[in-house]
């Protein structure tokens, strides 16, 4: 793009070259380091589409990395959400369809799971932008997830719906994990999974949390991993089974550490010091 004056292009090139690692679970610190120089280039190149979704990308990481205010505030010395109404009414979808989704993936982490929720049902007017592109493929898994994680006290009516939405997720999460496993089909396991536990299939969500840690790990997709053991850990303490419990939740705390998210290891502290306590001071 640059040697043949595409230089538009190349800015939106940046994006991708920031989002995938960060869905790979790449260090975040790392990627937080090349998002700055990129943003240079977008500045550079007056290239405010791209300007503005790499800013949405670095609050994302600002956050995590524990560089914002509090949890819940996500603006930084480029990016304001409180704009983001500003940004609808201009129909900045770019930017509305880059920041959305992922302030989504990060509330879900943080176990927000309605702000989740929202956030995924607020983006999807924004799909078509991010359509072949990975960052849909991850809208698609954690709409999934966060719809699991809020069908208690539901009604009958309620629950069935949201239930043939995660099955309409699944069959195209289907088809992409048919078409390449390496990339997709622990995807598909995870949500499997966790379909199974909210049935009450225990032995097979029992197999298919394994099935997911086992195809995160192998290729390599490391944040996947961590919340497919964290996801394993809540369902194995659900059946008062502590010492299984912790060995997934050890290794969860252990990914989440590598991927230097390090808001989420101070929830995870928080909420089980009591399991994690040997796996902090080894970290610390």
């Amino acid at each position: 793009g640059i040697d043949s004056g595409e230089l538009q292009f190349a800015g939106f090139l940046l994006v991708h070259k920031t989002i995938n690692p960060f869905l790979l679970g790449k260090n975040l610190e790392n990627i937080h380091q090349q998002v700055v120089e990129y943003i240079k280039f977008a500045q550079k190149t007056n290239n405010k589409a791209a300007f503005d979704a790499l800013s949405a990308i670095k609050v994302v990481f600002d956050n995590m990395l524990g560089n914002t205010s509090h949890i819940n505030h996500f603006s930084n010395e480029f990016f304001d959400e409180e704009k983001v109404e500003e940004m609808k009414k201009r129909q900045e979808f770019l930017v509305l369809a880059t920041f959305l989704p992922l302030q989504g993936i990060v509330y879900y982490i943080y176990e927000e799971y309605h702000k989740a929720k929202e956030l995924f049902e607020e983006s999807s007017s924004y799909l078509f932008v991010i359509t072949g592109t990975f960052l849909n493929i991850e809208y698609n898994f954690f709409h999934s997830l966060s719809l699991l994680q809020t069908l208690e006290n539901k009604s009958i009516e309620e629950r069935t719906s949201t239930l043939e939405q995660i099955e309409n997720n699944q069959k195209q999460m289907k088809i992409w994990a048919d078409s390449c496993p390496e990339n997709f089909y622990h995807k598909y396991c995870l949500v499997e999974a966790e379909l199974a536990r909210v049935k009450g299939n225990t032995l097979e969500a029992m197999n298919l949390y394994d099935e997911a840690i086992k195809g995160a790990e192998e290729n390599e997709f490391a944040y996947n991993e961590a919340i497919a053991n964290e996801l394993a850990a809540k369902f194995w303490l659900s059946l008062e089974k502590s010492d299984f419990a912790k060995m997934y939740l050890k290794r969860a705390f252990y990914l989440y550490d590598q991927w230097g998210a390090k808001r989420k290891k101070e929830l995870l502290t928080q909420k089980y010091t009591y399991i994690l306590t040997e796996e902090i001071s080894k970290n610390t």
